[in-house]
Formats: structure tokens, C-alpha cells, sequence
């Protein structure tokens, strides 16, 4: 997919948003049994005198016996770079598992998963999260409780997440919770 979006106004409808143009391109291929990969980029162009932003990323991923796993890469150009200045460049690597825990709770019908995911991005320390989701109440409950840690960091930050949807008959009620 190649898509461009230019904006001729003076006037923007975000404050502080002045780009001109944005081109995305998205590719994506499945490998059959061997998984997915896919490839994507953008170009931010800005009528205000500020660089252009370019972004670009590769992702595959893939399924064994049930678990599923993804490697993402990006790079970021010009983060925060404005008037005159560049910026800087930014790659994030990203390690993302979901592991169905059916065999282990008493059948395969289990909805309950546990996810692993590490982060890494240039300057930043790793960052560490596992979680757990499932689904309860005849599936109309949706819950997902996730602890996020940072060891390298200085203060050790930790975040803790908790997110849950209610699938009634009329309607839908999510509620979150962070820390």
C-alpha cells in the first residue's frame, strides 16, 4: 500500500501541527506456515521549516504450537528535531511471546495467555513486561493485567496495567487502570 496526504491550507486543523505532506508505504507477505513479515515507512514533510521526519520498520513473526512471537525493528529520524536543528535517530528493537496456558489449567479451551515482551530503544534502558489475559463469564468479561518493569533505570520504574472490557448485550464497558 502507497498512500500520500498533502495539505495545501495555510490553516491546519491541529494546533501546532503544520506538515504539508505524509507518504506511508506498507508491505506485507505472509510465509505460510513460516509466519508473516512485513516492511513499512513514512515521510513527514513540514512547510514551517522544520526537517523531515522519516520512519521506517521490518516486523516478522510467527506461530509454534500455539505460541505466538514477533520481532519488530524501527528507526525514527528527527526525533524531536525542530527549526534548524536535525534531531536525533532513534531504533527500537522490540521481542513480543504469547503463550496459551490451556494445557496447564485443565483443557485447551482455556482462554487465559501470558505474554513476555522486551523493549530496547537508542539512549533508553530495556524494558521488561509480562502479563497475563484471558476471558471470563462465558467470554463477556475481557481482562488484561501487565507489570512493566525498567532494572537499568536509576529509580527502577515499574508500571502496572490493568484493562477490562464488559461485553453486555447493549453495549460494551471497558475500564483501565495504571500505576
Amino acid at each position: 500500500m502507497l498512500d500520500t496526504y498533502r495539505d495545501d491550507n495555510v490553516q491546519t486543523r491541529w494546533r501546532g501541527e503544520n506538515r504539508s505532506r505524509r507518504t506511508v508505504l506498507s508491505l506485507s507477505q505472509s510465509l505460510g506456515r513460516f509466519g508473516y513479515i512485513n516492511f513499512h515507512g513514512s515521510r513527514d514533510e513540514y512547510r514551517d521549516g522544520r526537517p523531515d521526519r522519516d520512519y521506517i520498520g521490518a516486523s516478522y513473526g510467527s506461530t509454534w504450537k500455539d505460541i505466538s512471537w514477533s520481532l519488530n525493528w524501527s528507526r525514527n529520524n528527527s526525533v524531536n528535531g525542530y527549526y534548524g536543528s536535525k534531531g536525533r535517530t532513534e531504533d527500537s528493537i522490540n521481542l513480543w511471546m504469547s503463550v496459551p496456558l490451556g494445557r496447564w489449567l485443565g483443557g485447551k479451551d482455556s482462554s487465559i495467555s501470558a505474554t513476555a515482551q522486551v523493549q530496547h530503544a537508542t539512549g533508553q534502558d530495556a524494558r521488561y513486561e509480562v502479563g497475563l489475559n484471558g476471558r471470563a463469564f462465558d467470554r463477556r468479561l475481557y481482562w488484561d493485567v501487565r507489570e512493566q518493569v525498567s532494572p537499568g533505570n536509576e529509580n527502577h520504574d515499574a508500571r502496572s496495567h490493568l484493562n477490562m472490557t464488559w461485553y453486555g448485550t447493549y453495549g460494551e464497558l471497558t475500564g483501565m487502570y495504571s500505576y
